[in-house]
């Protein structure tokens, strides 16, 4: 006697003789509904990506790449988008769902929220309930002084309570099979050591590596400064060998790490916001702001209360 299995769809309970017509089926006859807030199944501890997208604009750039992280760190993905006022007709979202599981996204799902105030709120408000544990937004052309201060993406990276995935103008518009290299910035200061174990903790979940890079002045000394190799081998030991670290010399610090991080597509460079000197440098710092503005790789925000979850 021949066994056959029969895979059956959860929605509608037709039956297939093999997951792959079963998969076709779901993507193709179960698009998510705008609005729907029925979870998708997900292990537990896995947590949610969700991926900010703004409703007037192309999602082809930031969805096929949350999809490949959301796939590679074994997350939820979840595209979440406010329609902004004086927008005429519904929010649809399914052809940016549908651009997700192109790009090999699990666990997808489209939700349109819903906000009385502002909307930079009514994600903060989505991304601040205990399912999400990492979130992800695209700048738009003219880089983030353009695009971030006093913007719904100032507010975001400012208050967020997650880590922030930045996709900054220059970012590579092809997907990427997976990120290899996280690269932890700091600069000397406490605040910008707070996003070493956070990165440190992404990359395991992705399994890459963690570089933890350190850009000082030309000529300079690293005594009195608080950092130089052994300041890096120290902050490296915390992470208990998990962790190398590099020391660059360059009088543009910013210019430096993006050069580090290169164009190939499989680098995740993680800084930390900072809370001096103006409205742009209060949300991201000088040197985070023109590292976003010009990088080619994702830009891993960490805000002052964020963490990974």
């Amino acid at each position: 006697m021949t066994v056959v299995d029969v895979h059956q769809c959860p929605r509608c309970e037709l039956r297939f003789a093999s997951r792959p017509e079963l998969a076709d089926h779901v993507r193709t006859d179960h698009l998510p509904t705008p609005g729907d807030d029925i979870p998708a199944p997900v292990p537990a501890g896995s947590g949610t990506l969700l991926v900010a997208q703004d409703p007037t604009a192309d999602p082809t750039r930031v969805v096929p790449f949350a999809a490949t992280l959301a796939r590679q760190v074994g997350m939820r993905l979840e595209i979440a988008a406010v329609p902004p006022i004086g927008l005429g007709g519904p929010v649809d979202l399914r052809g940016a769902a549908e651009a997700a599981r192109r790009a090999g996204g699990p666990e997808v799902r489209a939700r349109v929220l819903t906000s009385a105030s502002r909307v930079g709120r009514a994600i903060l408000d989505r991304a601040a309930l205990p399912d999400v544990a990492l979130l992800c937004i695209a700048t738009h052309g003219g880089g983030p002084r353009a695009a971030l201060a006093g913007s719904v993406g100032a507010l975001v990276i400012r208050s967020s309570p997650v880590p922030v995935v930045v996709l900054g103008p220059q970012h590579a518009r092809t997907a990427i099979d997976a990120v290899h290299r996280v690269v932890a910035c700091v600069d000397g200061s406490d605040r910008a050591a707070l996003a070493v174990p956070v990165a440190a903790a992404l990359a395991q979940r992705l399994g890459a590596r963690t570089v933890i890079l350190h850009v000082a002045p030309c000529g300079s000394s690293a005594r009195g400064r608080g950092l130089g190799l052994d300041g890096l081998r120290r902050l490296a030991d915390t992470l208990e060998g998990l962790a190398t670290f590099d020391l660059l010399r360059d009088d543009d610090p910013a210019q430096a790490i993006v050069r580090y991080a290169g164009d190939g597509g499989d680098t995740l460079v993680a800084l930390a916001t900072h809370d001096r000197g103006g409205v742009l440098a209060a949300v991201l710092g000088s040197v985070t702001a023109t590292v976003v503005d010009a990088a080619r790789c994702p830009v891993l925000v960490v805000p002052r209360r964020a963490t990974l979850r």
